[in-house]
């Protein structure tokens, strides 16, 4: 053995430096005395540290190179021992890594194919083909092929009934005692994952997120496998909570959905009976008004006759204007309204429609500073400036008046947009402003919302529709324009119509007119 020659060898070489010196200083013990005697003390400690340094200097030169190549061996072996050790260790240590690489790969893989199944779960598919999804993916990623999906409680079953899912949507099995006993371990104090013994045996249970739209599980049998790791149980509780979280998004989505399905057959109903309706409402209307024109001028001079069919005629053509709005509305609501471009006086048509509202005890007050000419659809503007006029009457006091100003200003792109197909670089300014009862902030918000009125508007007129402001919104961005308005409560509303405009041939503009009331 290469080890113990080695051995012996450095025990005979130490034996040899070692035993000549004790001899010697065995010899010396015994003639000291008489050494010192005869040459003194110290010369005799001298000639012993002399002999001993000469001695150890020859063992030096002798065995020293004989030592230094058998500490080189030992040490060499020593070394590959060392060596031998480490690459065990190193072995053993790679293959720990190795699992646990695996591991996380595996682990790494299943997150992924769980994340890739939840983002492609569109929210507007069916809710029990979510459900039978859910069963194929937490197979998927557990690799068990044994898992099934338990809904024990729905609120709504025709969009996720109870029952017990499989990977087919169309073969759900009826919930049983097994499905019930599983949805009670719910109540125990675990964790989202356990594995519960029962009558039937032991099963994993993952509960699926308590909501308001539904309870289940998902459930697997476990007898005879070992109690799944605390990196298992996780990734059980993750799938939980994708199933849960599709589940609910499915399940709200349906019902929102039908619910705007029914919202909209009664809008549809509703705009049908009012387009219906208008139409009706239209022809006895405009008899109503012919005829107490007949009768009129058929009379014999009877003042308070006259009068009264005055009045008649008087309101049935208010009443046949507000169901033309009605008729707008509806037309706007289907988009088959249409306008033309003409070039029209705006001023004319403010005093045409004022004479047409006779409004007692009123002032119209116009300024004018500007001859541009607006390009609108002049039928489609009168009525706009008919809802807004008849608004502004009826909701200033007696006696007060109604301002009207019409200014011109270049267009301003980030307020008027591109100039549109009529190439104008021009806007004329129709303001109209009341003396009446104004609105809040709130309210001015709302003011173009269809069928919206304020407390205080109804307080104050009754009969009205709701829907003027926004009809006349309506037509006029359809001419390509646009209105706003500007209130303050108790101080009046202004209401500006923008429309598109062009110079005038002639005429830099005129002094503020006065209307007299009519």
């Amino acid at each position: 053995m290469p080890l113990s020659r080695i051995t012996i060898r450095l025990i005979l070489t130490l034996l040899g430096a070692v035993l000549p010196p004790i001899v010697i200083f065995h010899f010396m013990s015994s003639i000291w005395a008489h050494v010192v005697a005869n040459i003194g003390s110290g010369t005799a400690l001298a000639l012993a540290l002399l002999g001993g340094t000469l001695w150890v200097a020859l063992v030096s030169l002798l065995a020293g190179p004989f030592i230094g190549d058998e500490a080189r061996s030992m040490a060499a072996i020593a070394e590959r021992g060392r060596a031998r050790q480490s690459d065990e260790e190193q072995e053993n240590q790679s293959a720990a890594q190795r699992r646990l690489a695996t591991a996380l790969d595996d682990r790494n893989r299943q997150i992924a194919e769980l994340a890739a199944w939840s983002a492609s779960t569109a929210p507007a598919e069916d809710a029990r083909r979510v459900a039978s999804a859910a069963v194929d993916i937490t197979r998927l990623v557990t690799g068990d092929p044994t898992w099934v999906l338990a809904v024990t409680v729905s609120s709504n079953e025709s969009l996720l009934p109870t029952g017990v899912y499989g990977p087919d949507p169309d073969s759900m099995e009826p919930i049983t005692e097994l499905h019930q006993w599983a949805a009670t371990t719910q109540e125990l104090n675990v964790g989202p994952a356990t594995v519960a013994d029962g009558p039937w045996g032991a099963f994993a249970v993952v509960r699926l997120r308590s909501s308001r739209e539904f309870s289940g599980s998902l459930i697997a049998p476990w007898e005879g496998r070992t109690a799944p790791s605390q990196a298992e149980a996780q990734l059980l509780a993750l799938v939980g909570e994708h199933v849960s979280s599709a589940l609910d998004h499915a399940v709200l989505y349906s019902r929102l959905r039908a619910q705007t399905e029914q919202l909209d057959r009664m809008h549809a109903v509703q705009r049908d009976f009012l387009r219906s309706v208008t139409h009706d409402l239209q022809t006895p209307l405009t008899r109503i008004a012919a005829l107490a024109e007949e009768v009129s001028a058929d009379s014999q001079g009877n003042g308070q006759a006259l009068d009264d069919l005055d009045m008649i005629r008087s309101q049935a053509e208010r009443l046949r204007r507000m169901v033309g709005q009605l008729l707008v509305v509806s037309r706007l609501e289907a988009g088959a309204v249409t306008t033309r471009q003409e070039i029209v006086r705006p001023v004319q048509l403010v005093e045409t429609v004022w004479a047409v509202l006779r409004p007692p005890v009123r002032q119209l007050d116009m300024d004018v500073r500007t001859d541009a000419l607006a390009i609108a659809d002049p039928d489609r503007l009168e009525q706009v400036l008919w809802a807004i006029l008849d608004n502004a009457v009826k909701y200033s006091p007696g006696g007060g008046s109604i301002q009207v100003s019409y200014t011109s200003r270049p267009r301003t792109p980030d307020v008027d947009g591109a100039a549109g197909d009529d190439g104008s670089d021009l806007i004329a300014d129709l303001r109209i402003t009341d003396s009446g009862i104004g609105m809040d902030p709130a309210t001015a918000d709302r003011a173009f919302e269809q069928f919206y009125r304020a407390d205080s508007a109804r307080q104050l007129v009754p009969d009205g529709s709701g829907v003027g402001l926004y009809a006349a919104r309506g037509l006029v961005e359809l001419m390509g324009g646009h209105m706003g308005v500007e209130s303050q409560l108790g101080h009046g509303t202004t209401v500006t119509i923008s429309l598109p405009a062009e110079e005038a041939a002639i005429g830099t503009g005129s002094d503020p007119v006065p209307i007299a009331d009519r």
